[in-house]
């Protein structure tokens, strides 16, 4: 998202979703999407080496590119 929209509007983007989960008791399903939301806001920079090192950067105009010749 980051590549597609920058850095500052993604993360806008991310917390304007987190915050239409506003009813409680959150659903399974909402507490899932609320925790990952938060871990990319949180630790952005870990959840990118993770992406990196499992090789599921997400390119723009290719998608995710998943090596499976391995």
């Amino acid at each position: 998202m980051v590549e597609l929209v920058g850095e500052e509007e993604a993360r806008k983007i991310i917390k304007e979703k987190n915050s239409r989960f506003v009813e409680e008791p959150y659903s399974n399903l909402a507490k899932t999407f609320l925790w990952y939301f938060e871990r990319v806001l949180e630790d952005t920079e870990e959840v990118g080496r993770v992406l990196a090192r499992h090789d599921l950067i997400i390119t723009p105009n290719k998608g995710i590119v998943i090596d499976t010749m391995e």
